[in-house]
């Protein structure tokens, strides 16, 4: 198996190189000249690398920072990104951040983390809507088939890779994502969007933005998808064809030049096909099966920001958010209530404070059946945290450090500390320097210390039947990080910018599934239990190196390589293989944006992700392409290619989908047009 993985990377390295040599040659081929008029290029933005490097981030300190004074690996993704990507979902446009693993399991599931640890539930990666965090602690980890915000409404989304525990709490692990939308203001007027192809099948939105008043404004959409389904490898389709609805709006009021407020809310509702094997006590034992989900969710959210004398500025921030999720074997419904409150206080002119609480109660609901429950099937948690971060300014504009912690007390694990120090220097306005140590915990979830499943059941000699079950663990520990990063972010040249991250990551009590003794049920049945534990520890290291070239003003050229090595050890006393996820430890991407004459873009990428050894599935590459005409102010067409390089290929396993199932994501297109009034 080895040596075929090994064959399928070179062959995969020749094709990329030759693809990567005609990818230049027709980028370099097609003219940059000027627009026969002014009015050609309105629209077509032609960034500065100065400006890029001054894009504002929120995420880090929850306060507005330049990105090159931030002391973190940050990534933005601009609405510019966003539309000039010709991609259709969140989870497909965070293939454009270096450093975050996005893996394509089947139509309507995807494996996204950062710096390792990979999966279908993969668990340290913290998911924010503005501010409105949507991981969810029934399995720890994003349910990504219903996180649906209209791209077009999209300001930006910030991507910070490494712990963020200080200032967003637990679960903010090994990154933090942050999908930021426009204010109502921006989206002023109508606009309708509609488009089709093969994936997905149709897709459209409706947004309508008017003033309610001279500094109040309001916007309201809605939006509808459908998607097929994809393929295994003996080409046999699968029913994980979905489709998803969603409506919501938007008010923006700024009161006064010190009191503004945010309403915004949104509702869904979805149909998934999924397919999964079910163990059965009768031949053959193992049932695959297709159904669906029927996911049903809202969610409310207000702000009132206030500016005080002095510089100083309170944040308080509270929303209620309600999801359903039922199918043909179980189902959960989780109600959140959540109060955020903070102060940002400028001491003096070297130094800032910032203090501030969250309270955060949870109800939630759960159907079992033969295959899985949770025990017991209903149950309620509040969770309270308090953080402190301190700025101090060494050097004016030049060299500061942050300090703080944030202490928060949960149902599980009682209370969990998580400090942070960041350094910054800057000795000249395009250099910059940081580094940083952190610790974070991800912390138990309602299946890992409350399930009982059966996993599976098989046939054994002299008619006895083995009963493999998975129960939770009411001791389930947290897992721990003490992470080390250091950075440096400068501009090379007028054209050339650079952005480097190195890190190192202990990871302690790492979540694993233990097998216990067997026991006899009965004459006939043989239980063999597992259960979760903590008995894994080691250590992550990696570098994430980006660029950008703007060789010409119409033309931008930007790139990314990750590389992460994993080295866990067991326990004395586990028996478990390894930790819950995998990781390709090499990726790479290099993306084009050109700007053609009569308001013509053309925007290609090309992905390289490394192979899995442990799930057998070998790199591959892949090929992105977008060509959009703005025929008028108000008019745009624009066409798309994903996956242009073969037909379909494989990014993910899942054991558990039965043997032999392997879901290929396919090459797909998809045409789009765009109408503002």
């Amino acid at each position: 198996m080895e040596r075929h993985i090994s064959r399928c990377h070179q062959a995969a390295q020749r094709k990329l190189r030759q693809i990567a040599m005609i990818f230049l040659v027709m980028a370099a081929a097609v003219p940059v000249a000027s627009p026969d008029t002014p009015q050609e290029a309105r629209d077509l933005t032609e960034a500065t690398i100065e400006e890029l490097m001054q894009i504002e981030v929120t995420s880090v300190a929850k306060k507005e920072q330049k990105l090159n004074q931030v002391p973190a690996a940050v990534y933005v993704i601009t609405q510019e990104d966003i539309r000039r990507s010709g991609l259709t979902s969140i989870p497909e446009l965070l293939r454009l951040a270096p450093g975050v693993e996005v893996a394509r399991i089947s139509s309507n599931q995807w494996a996204i983390t950062a710096r390792g640890f990979n999966g279908r539930f993969a668990n340290k990666l913290l998911v924010l809507v503005d501010g409105r965090c949507v991981y969810t602690t029934m399995f720890s980890g994003v349910y990504w088939d219903t996180l649906d915000v209209p791209l077009d409404d999209i300001d930006r989304i910030e991507v910070i890779r490494g712990p963020g525990a200080t200032m967003w709490g637990a679960n903010a692990v090994n990154g933090v994502i942050n999908i930021i939308t426009k204010p109502a203001k921006q989206t002023q007027g109508g606009l309708v969007t509609a488009g089709g192809g093969n994936e997905p099948l149709a897709q459209g939105s409706v947004r309508y933005g008017d003033a309610l008043g001279p500094d109040a404004f309001y916007r309201i959409f809605g939006t509808y998808s459908n998607h097929d389904g994809v393929y295994n490898q003996n080409g046999g389709a699968y029913v994980d064809n979905w489709y998803l609805g969603h409506v919501g709006f938007r008010v923006d009021w700024d009161e006064s030049e010190r009191d503004a407020f945010v309403f915004l809310g949104d509702g869904y509702g979805s149909r998934i096909g999924q397919s999964y094997s079910v163990p059965t006590l009768t031949p053959p034992y193992l049932q695959l099966d297709g159904a669906s989900a029927n996911p049903t969710g809202g969610n409310a959210l207000a702000r009132w920001q206030h500016r005080l004398s002095g510089g100083s500025e309170t944040d308080l921030q509270i929303y209620f958010d309600r999801y359903a999720r039922l199918g043909e074997i179980g189902g959960d419904q989780l109600t959140t209530l959540d109060l955020d409150f903070q102060h940002r206080w400028e001491i003096s002119s070297r130094q800032e404070l910032q203090w501030g609480f969250e309270v955060r109660r949870t109800v939630d609901n759960t159907l079992g059946s033969f295959v899985a429950s949770l025990d017991p099937p209903s149950r309620a948690e509040t969770l309270y945290s308090f953080f402190l971060q301190d700025e101090i300014r060494l050097i004016a504009d030049q060299l500061f450090i942050t300090a703080g912690s944030k202490i928060e007390h949960n149902v599980f694990t009682g209370f969990e500390v998580q400090p942070d120090a960041r350094l910054m220097w800057t000795p000249t306005a395009r250099h910059a320097l940081w580094a940083a140590v952190s610790r974070a915990v991800r912390t138990p979830s309602r299946l890992e210390e409350n399930i009982q499943a059966v996993e599976s059941v098989t046939a054994q000699p002299g008619g006895v039947l083995a009963v493999v079950s998975l129960s939770g663990n009411p001791k389930q520990l947290s897992e721990t990080l003490l992470g080390y990063q250091a950075g440096y972010r400068t501009q090379v040249a007028e054209s050339i910018s650079l952005d480097a991250t190195v890190f190192y990551n202990r990871y302690d009590h790492l979540a694993t599934i233990e097998p216990g003794q067997p026991q006899w049920l009965s004459p006939q049945y043989l239980l063999v239990p597992l259960t979760y534990g903590n008995l894994l520890k080691g250590t992550g290291r990696g570098m994430e190196v980006a660029a950008t070239y703007i060789p010409v003003k119409r033309w931008k050229v930007t790139g990314s390589y990750s590389w992460l090595s994993l080295d866990l050890d067991a326990y004395p006393t586990s028996h478990a293989a390894s930790a819950l996820g995998a990781s390709p430890g090499h990726s790479w991407q290099i993306r084009s944006e050109l700007n053609l004459p009569r308001r013509t873009t053309w925007d290609s990428a090309l992905f390289f992700v490394g192979g899995i050894p442990d799930q057998a599935v070998p790199a591959y590459a892949r090929l992105d392409m977008h060509l959009s005409w703005r025929a008028s102010p108000q008019l745009e067409f624009s066409i798309s290619g994903q996956n242009l390089l073969d037909p379909r290929h494989v990014e993910f396993y899942l054991p558990d989908e039965g043997p032999n199932v392997r879901f290929e994501v396919q090459r797909s297109f998809f045409g789009k047009v765009s109408w503002s009034f």
